[in-house]
């Protein structure tokens, strides 16, 4: 499922070469997230359980950018 948004979506757009997958030198936003999305993905509803929001190796917001603060 988030394979078919990420890498496949960026195979579409023939730019898998600098994003779509988590590898270095490629661009990338990831949402780290306490628990298994893939087995309840209502578990991103809920805030609280943004662990981190990182945007261009940048932690942007969620429970370890409050604790750097």
């Amino acid at each position: 499922m988030l394979t078919c948004a990420t890498k496949t979506g960026a195979e579409i757009l023939g730019r898998e070469h600098e994003l779509g997958t988590l590898e270095a030198g490629k661009l990338a936003d990831v949402l780290i997230v306490d628990g298994d999305v893939i087995g309840n993905i209502s578990l991103l509803e809920d805030r609280k359980r943004f662990i981190a929001v990182m945007q261009g190796g940048i932690i942007k917001a969620g429970e370890l950018f409050r604790s750097q603060a």
